[in-house]
């Protein structure tokens, strides 16, 4: 029985360094939590400050258009009253342009080739609406319509290599601030797209971007509100994509 009693007794004594180290563990954790604390809080009023809660429940969802078929390459009016958009009907093999006022239930369609017609964008001022038409394979005519109907008018072509893609993006098409230059990509009848500028009044064309190897080429442009600069996307393979800026003089 003594035995027992001094191995109990020296277990209990041998017991209290690890005590002490937990202690002071316990301490050191606590300081860190409330370090953390302490950062935390002026983080996140900043953040509440600077970044306003956005109110989801105002935010709604809702259908502009439900036909039957594919319905691709929206293109909203400058006034936002209409959407200019191309649609494959489930009756027909083609796509065709039609324009649609907001909250109406029938569209009016501004195309009746019998070839594809796609990639609608509205001119800044409202009166015009350029879209692509098939030509052959990979080539396409650059036409602009009114967007009340009446005679399309062709002011240029394209070579677009990518022709496969095209489904998926199909928005080749941008003007000017001005609404006097359309820009789009064109190969040439190559495999690399360079931006080109095209007058759409004397047809007149100018190359703005010379694109090099091993880029592909440049596609989808856009041009800031104040037409300073220009937003482009560099094809570096099928699924490589960079998303470029450039600024512009007069």
């Amino acid at each position: 029985s003594p035995s027992v009693v001094v191995t109990a007794a020296k277990t209990n004594v041998s017991g209290t360094a690890p005590a002490k180290r937990t202690g002071r563990a316990f301490q050191a954790l606590l300081w860190v939590a409330l370090g953390f604390v302490a950062a935390s809080v002026p983080a996140w009023i900043g953040y509440r400050v600077f970044w306003p809660a956005t109110n989801f429940e105002s935010l709604r969802a809702f259908p502009l258009t439900s036909y039957v078929g594919i319905v691709r390459s929206p293109s909203f009016s400058p006034d936002g009253s209409q959407l200019a958009f191309a649609w494959t009907r489930e009756d027909g093999p083609h796509s065709g342009i039609y324009v649609q006022a907001i909250g109406a239930t029938e569209p009016l369609r501004l195309t009746a080739s019998v070839v594809n017609a796609f990639g609608p964008a509205w001119s800044p001022d409202g009166s015009l609406i350029a879209y692509l038409q098939d030509l052959d394979g990979d080539r396409f005519d650059i036409m602009v319509i009114a967007p009340t109907g009446g005679q399309p008018r062709k002011v240029g072509e394209l070579s677009y290599p990518f022709a496969q893609e095209l489904a998926l993006r199909s928005e080749l098409l941008s003007w000017t601030p001005g609404g006097k230059f359309l820009l789009f990509p064109d190969s040439g009848g190559g495999q690399r797209t360079a931006l080109w500028r095209l007058d759409i009044t004397s047809n007149v064309r100018e190359q703005i971007t010379h694109p090099q190897s091993p880029v592909n080429g440049h596609t989808v442009p856009k041009i800031s509100a104040d037409g300073r600069t220009l937003a482009f996307q560099q094809l570096g393979g099928r699924y490589l994509f960079q998303l470029l800026v450039a600024p512009l003089d007069r």
